[in-house]
Protein backbone atom coordinates (compact mmCIF):
# COMPACT_ATOMS: atom_id res chain seq x y z
CA UNK A 1 0.00 0.00 0.00
CA UNK A 2 1.24 3.36 -1.01
CA UNK A 3 1.54 6.04 1.24
CA UNK A 4 1.51 9.88 0.83
CA UNK A 5 1.15 13.22 2.37
CA UNK A 6 2.31 16.12 2.08
CA UNK A 7 1.90 20.11 2.00
CA UNK A 8 -1.21 21.04 0.16
CA UNK A 9 -2.69 17.64 0.04
CA UNK A 10 -4.40 14.99 2.21
CA UNK A 11 -3.42 11.63 3.02
CA UNK A 12 -3.93 8.78 0.36
CA UNK A 13 -3.37 5.43 -0.28
CA UNK A 14 -3.10 3.68 -3.17
CA UNK A 15 -5.42 0.39 -2.20
CA UNK A 16 -5.26 -1.48 -5.85
CA UNK A 17 -4.44 -0.75 -9.61
CA UNK A 18 -5.30 -2.20 -13.02
CA UNK A 19 -4.66 -2.09 -16.41
CA UNK A 20 -7.01 -2.62 -18.93
CA UNK A 21 -5.37 -1.75 -22.45
CA UNK A 22 -4.86 1.52 -22.60
CA UNK A 23 -6.48 2.79 -19.29
CA UNK A 24 -4.59 2.46 -15.96
CA UNK A 25 -7.12 2.59 -13.35
CA UNK A 26 -6.37 3.22 -9.54
CA UNK A 27 -8.52 2.18 -6.16
CA UNK A 28 -7.29 5.05 -3.87
CA UNK A 29 -8.16 5.93 -0.28
CA UNK A 30 -7.76 9.64 0.43
CA UNK A 31 -8.92 12.27 3.22
CA UNK A 32 -11.02 14.29 0.74
CA UNK A 33 -11.14 13.43 -2.91
CA UNK A 34 -12.39 16.92 -4.28
CA UNK A 35 -10.16 19.03 -2.81
CA UNK A 36 -7.15 17.32 -2.39
CA UNK A 37 -7.38 14.07 -4.94
CA UNK A 38 -4.89 11.28 -4.40
CA UNK A 39 -0.90 12.51 -5.06
CA UNK A 40 -2.47 15.82 -6.55
CA UNK A 41 -4.42 14.94 -9.38
CA UNK A 42 -7.31 13.45 -10.67
CA UNK A 43 -8.29 12.98 -14.28
CA UNK A 44 -11.82 11.66 -13.39
CA UNK A 45 -13.71 11.94 -10.43
CA UNK A 46 -17.26 9.59 -10.34
CA UNK A 47 -19.49 11.66 -8.33
CA UNK A 48 -22.45 9.62 -6.13
CA UNK A 49 -24.77 11.98 -7.16
CA UNK A 50 -28.78 12.05 -7.22
CA UNK A 51 -30.80 11.16 -10.26
CA UNK A 52 -32.11 14.63 -10.58
CA UNK A 53 -28.12 16.29 -10.64
CA UNK A 54 -28.71 18.75 -8.62
CA UNK A 55 -26.54 18.28 -5.69
CA UNK A 56 -27.31 18.39 -1.85
CA UNK A 57 -30.42 20.16 -1.92
CA UNK A 58 -32.00 19.53 1.80
CA UNK A 59 -29.26 21.52 5.03
CA UNK A 60 -28.97 17.90 6.49
CA UNK A 61 -29.93 14.42 6.14
CA UNK A 62 -29.83 10.94 7.67
CA UNK A 63 -27.54 8.73 8.29
CA UNK A 64 -27.85 5.41 6.67
CA UNK A 65 -25.28 3.70 9.10
CA UNK A 66 -23.45 4.66 12.16
CA UNK A 67 -20.98 7.66 11.37
CA UNK A 68 -17.59 6.99 12.30
CA UNK A 69 -16.82 9.46 15.15
CA UNK A 70 -15.21 12.26 13.09
CA UNK A 71 -18.50 12.53 11.73
CA UNK A 72 -20.15 12.99 14.65
CA UNK A 73 -19.95 16.91 15.78
CA UNK A 74 -21.74 19.89 16.17
CA UNK A 75 -18.99 22.14 14.36
CA UNK A 76 -21.06 22.75 11.59
CA UNK A 77 -21.08 26.70 11.60
CA UNK A 78 -22.85 26.23 14.69
CA UNK A 79 -25.86 23.90 13.93
CA UNK A 80 -27.20 20.77 15.34
CA UNK A 81 -29.21 18.55 13.87
CA UNK A 82 -28.02 15.52 15.45
CA UNK A 83 -25.47 13.34 15.34
CA UNK A 84 -26.91 11.01 12.92
CA UNK A 85 -27.34 13.79 10.20
CA UNK A 86 -24.89 14.59 7.42
CA UNK A 87 -24.90 18.33 6.09
CA UNK A 88 -23.90 18.79 2.73
CA UNK A 89 -20.23 19.50 2.85
CA UNK A 90 -19.61 16.50 4.64
CA UNK A 91 -20.45 14.21 1.56
CA UNK A 92 -18.82 14.33 -2.06
CA UNK A 93 -21.76 15.41 -3.66
CA UNK A 94 -22.40 18.53 -1.60
CA UNK A 95 -18.60 19.18 -2.27
CA UNK A 96 -18.68 18.75 -5.91
CA UNK A 97 -21.42 20.77 -6.59
CA UNK A 98 -20.49 23.65 -4.18
CA UNK A 99 -16.75 23.74 -5.86
CA UNK A 100 -18.18 23.43 -9.16
CA UNK A 101 -20.36 26.16 -8.99
CA UNK A 102 -22.34 28.11 -11.50
CA UNK A 103 -20.79 26.26 -14.62
CA UNK A 104 -21.38 22.66 -13.08
CA UNK A 105 -25.30 23.11 -12.29
CA UNK A 106 -25.08 24.72 -15.83
CA UNK A 107 -23.79 21.84 -17.80
CA UNK A 108 -25.78 19.33 -15.52
CA UNK A 109 -29.30 21.61 -16.33
CA UNK A 110 -27.85 21.06 -20.27
CA UNK A 111 -28.44 17.55 -20.22
CA UNK A 112 -31.80 16.19 -21.54
CA UNK A 113 -34.23 14.54 -19.15
CA UNK A 114 -34.35 10.58 -19.42
CA UNK A 115 -37.43 10.87 -17.79
CA UNK A 116 -39.46 14.07 -16.39
CA UNK A 117 -37.08 14.54 -12.89
CA UNK A 118 -34.49 12.26 -13.68
CA UNK A 119 -31.03 13.37 -15.77
CA UNK A 120 -29.24 10.37 -14.90
CA UNK A 121 -31.09 6.67 -13.57
CA UNK A 122 -29.44 4.92 -11.06
CA UNK A 123 -26.39 3.25 -12.05
CA UNK A 124 -25.57 4.62 -14.50
CA UNK A 125 -23.46 8.05 -15.58
CA UNK A 126 -23.09 11.25 -17.83
CA UNK A 127 -19.92 13.68 -18.47
CA UNK A 128 -19.43 16.92 -17.76
CA UNK A 129 -16.53 18.89 -18.40
CA UNK A 130 -14.47 19.89 -15.21
CA UNK A 131 -15.78 22.89 -13.46
CA UNK A 132 -14.80 24.71 -10.45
Amino acid sequence: MLRQAHKGFATSSLLRSWHLRKLELQLCLTDDIVEFPPFGFCNVLINPANEALVGTKLPYFPMQVEPPPELRNSRWCGMEAGSSMFYPMQVVDGRVHRLGGSSLREACERLPDRCPGVKCPTGEAVVTATAG
